[in-house]
């Protein structure tokens, strides 16, 4: 019922009472049996017609939306501007949670504030990365029609940069003769990890000319 009048249908409502009789024994009762008689009551319900102006109403309150900010240049900043950059605030704040992991971050003291400044600079940077590495990675599942199985057999065509970043910190790389090497028994799902990211299994073996 609160249903049918959240949508804002005319609905009315009575009481009725029906009387029901039941006898001592089975079969046809004669003229002499005894017989309890049992009241019982019912809630019966009529549904009218739609209220249209409460659904109007309803519409101009779900399709209005309150936003205070402090930003007063109204000539860079439109309220739709405003609304959108709130909007996209979500996938912002889900980018940075994945700094607050203490495994990527841990403590840090800066004393100077112009080093507090470089290493937000640096913080972002990182962000910026590790959302390309997960847009390559997406935009291959994507054109391929693969999927990554997720640790609990799920299949994810959209893996989190945290997921991304944990199945190569599985590789193991060894050093002989001065030479770099990938073991053969290197997991499949490592190696189809760096093909998505677009790297080959080279960028742990190959070696790097120093710049200076």
């Amino acid at each position: 019922m609160e249903k049918v009048e959240s949508l804002h249908y005319n609905v009315e409502a009575h009481i009725e009472e029906k009387v029901s009789r039941r006898y001592s024994r089975r079969g046809r009762p004669g003229t002499e049996d005894r017989y309890e008689e049992t009241v019982s009551y019912y809630v019966k319900h009529t549904i009218g017609e739609r209220d249209d102006m409460a659904c109007e109403k309803d519409l101009f309150m779900e399709s209005t939306f309150v936003l205070i900010t402090s930003v007063m240049d109204r000539d860079r900043y439109s309220g739709w501007r405003i609304l959108a950059e709130y909007k996209e605030q979500s996938s912002i704040e889900q980018a940075f949670k994945f700094l607050k992991n203490p495994v990527y971050l841990g403590p840090v003291y800066l004393k100077k504030p112009e080093r507090v400044e470089a290493l937000g600079y640096v913080f972002i940077l990182v962000l910026l990365i590790a959302s390309y590495l997960e847009y390559r990675v997406r935009k291959a599942l994507r054109e391929r029609g693969e999927y990554y199985i997720q640790p609990n057999g799920q299949k994810s065509t959209r893996p989190s940069v945290r997921t991304i970043l944990e199945v190569p910190e599985t590789v193991l790389v060894i050093y002989f003769n001065g030479n770099l090497y990938l073991p053969n028994d290197t997991s499949p799902k490592i190696l189809k990890m760096l093909e998505w990211l677009g790297f080959s299994p080279d960028i742990y073996t190959k070696k790097i000319n120093p710049i200076f």
